[in-house]
This record gives C-alpha cells, structure tokens and sequence, in this order.
C-alpha cells in the first residue's frame, strides 16, 4: 500500500545491504489511496474475490495508540470493493510487523501474543459484517523461515532454534485468531494460508540428499498441515505439544505455489529449481514447473483431512484428474499453475485457480 513508515519492514529497507540495488518502497502501488481505481481493475477483469491485508501499524501505530481514521480508511475499501461486486478476504498478517512490537520480540516472545489477540479482536469488530472471509496469517512457515532461519527478511535471525519457536507462535497465534473471530461472527469464514515447496533430492541415490529432502518436506510442508489435522504442534527435537482449540481450526486452506526445489547435502541452505538444468528464472530465482502446483494438493489433502469429515479424494478445478493417491510424486502433471489456490477443508478438496476461476487474487 506504500508509506507503512511505523513497520519494521520500512526500518529493514533503510538500512544499508537489505535490499537489492537499494530500492526503496515509497508509495509502492499506493494502494492506499487508489484502491477504488484498482477495484475497478479487477472487476473488468472477471475477478470477484480480492485478499486485502491490514497493515497492522497503520491501526496502531504505537502501543496502545489506535489510529480510529485507520479503521474508517479499512472500511471504505471493503465497501468500495462490494460496490465492485468484489468480496474480500482478510488478510490480519503478511509479514509486517508494528515497529513498536517488533521491538518487544514480536511471535518470538509468546507473551507478545496478548497484543495479537486485542489487535484482532479490535480488527474483527470494527470490519464485520464487511468482511466475512478471513485469513490470521500469510504463509507462517515463509515467514517462520525467511525471518529466522535463513534471515532474508526482518529481523535477519538465523537460528534453527527460534525459527522453531516462531513456528510454535505463528501457529497459536492463528489458533488464538480463529476463536476470536468466530466469536465476534460465528458464521464468518476463517482459515489458513500455507507456502507449498515440493522438494526433490538432487540425487535421488544418496540417502544423504532424500533425508534432507525429507526433513525439509516434514519441517516446511507437513507440520503446519498436522498441527490443524491432530491439534497438535509436533517440532523436530521437541515433545509434541497437544493444544486446545486447534484440532480442525480451520473452514478452508489456502495454498500458495511459487515454484518447486532441489535439495543437496553439500549445499543445504540453497534451494536449487526443479527440474535441473533450468535457464530461465524469476527475479527470486525460481523456475519454473507448474505441474508442481497439482503434485502438491494431494498430498495437502492427506495431510489435513479434517478430523470432522475423515479422508476424501482431491480435486483439482480445471485439471483432467481426481487423484486418491496421497504420494506427492506419483500425482499426475497437468499445466494448470494454482499460484493462489483456494481449498475447502472437508468432503472434498477443491482448489479453483486457473483460467476463468476467478476465486483469489493476491494482495
């Protein structure tokens, strides 16, 4: 949206060696101001749904000092959007923090949880009923791992250990979100958003490269999806930890797919694309392989079944397969790319990306 100048990305951007070429954000898109026009946008091009993320230090810029003009900006965009024929889905957390809270630890301390939950709550009421979709968090495990694992993004940690225990407080912190908005609108859609990497050993022969390949999988793929499944938060060299109230916390699942990753034990930090041998790559180094967006989904759905409704087979919307298998390498390829697929915990599992769905379009 541009100018989030009490964030802690803003301090990240100004601080030599951070960004690329030394690029700053500015205005950005200035969303802020011209979300109508865009609104506008969007419908002439078929799309009527829109995820909106709220800038958490726009709302309350300091501890305890709520910006009320903040939430009036908030919803008159979600009204501007129905006006549009658009429903938006919010979005509580994208990876920006509060200055302030950042400072303070932010989801490295859990007792910081406490100003997470009043934020929602604040949220929650001052945006109903003109929001009913909601999303707590963007992609925990990117976060978890970008933030605190490889240091990429604030505050540039590089600890297996506290990438851990974001991982632990990203995923109470969402528990925590659930409960309080369904109390402020018990019919009111909440769910998760999930960075979806299928990972390949770079040879598939050294038991070295499938167990990094694994663990990896287990680690960024698997765990956030049995935390909801089992209600449990199970972290490698930890006692799994039974939590209350996460056990099917979630009305659907969003899963994201950028690209799909070779692992080699000689080179355990980089993410390599896949399939090898790729020369065409993005600005962030991925390649491309969109069969890999419909590999993954099946085993999503193995992964997650809601404990309400037990296992179900997938489908994929605009795909030519319903897959039964769970094995994430024995799916069927298909061209359809599902960069942003929306997936409905229960009987069945349906993503509606693709040409013509029209189901998501990301902030």
């Amino acid at each position: 949206m541009g100018n989030n100048v009490d964030n802690d990305w803003w301090e990240w951007e100004q601080q030599p060696g951070h960004i690329r070429r030394g690029h700053r954000s500015g205005a950005s898109n200035d969303f802020w101001h011209r979300y109508d026009d865009d609104f506008a946008l969007l419908a002439g091009l078929g799309l009527n749904q829109y995820r909106l993320s709220i800038e958490w230090s726009r709302i309350e810029p300091a501890a305890g000092r709520v910006d009320a003009g903040a939430l009036d900006h908030y919803r008159r965009m979600l009204e501007a959007a129905h006006r549009r024929g658009i429903t938006p889905w919010v979005n509580l957390h994208h990876f920006t923090l509060p200055r302030w809270f950042a400072a303070k630890g932010g989801f490295l301390q859990e007792e910081n949880l406490a100003d997470w939950r009043r934020h929602v709550e604040r949220v929650a009421r001052a945006l109903m009923p003109l929001a009913s979709h909601w999303h707590p968090i963007n992609e925990a495990n990117a976060y978890a791992a970008g933030s605190y694992l490889v240091g990429e993004m604030p505050p540039g940690v590089r600890d297996l250990g506290a990438c851990l225990d974001v991982l632990r407080n990203t995923t109470l912190m969402y528990r925590d979100a659930y409960q309080i908005l369904k109390s402020v609108d018990p019919k009111a859609q909440v769910g998760t958003i999930h960075a979806f990497v299928p990972i390949y050993p770079a040879d598939p022969d050294s038991e070295d490269d499938r167990l990094l390949a694994q663990s990896f999988d287990m680690l960024f793929n698997d765990l956030p999806l049995r935390a909801l499944r089992d209600g449990v938060i199970a972290l490698p060299g930890r006692d799994p930890e039974p939590v209350a109230g996460l056990r099917g916390a979630a009305d659907l699942f969003g899963a994201n797919y950028y690209a799909s990753s070779i692992l080699d034990h000689r080179r355990p930090s980089q993410l390599l694309p896949y399939p090898p041998g790729q020369t065409r790559l993005t600005q962030v180094g991925n390649g491309g392989f969109p069969e890999g967006s419909v590999s993954a989904m099946p085993a999503s759905a193995s992964r997650s079944t809601s404990p309400r409704t037990g296992s179900a087979p997938t489908t994929i919307a605009g795909a030519s397969s319903t897959w039964r298998s769970t094995s994430i390498r024995s799916a069927s390829p298909s061209s359809m790319a599902a960069t942003s697929a929306a997936i409905s915990i229960g009987p069945r599992w349906t993503t509606s990306s693709g040409a013509g769905a029209g189901r998501l379009s990301s902030d």
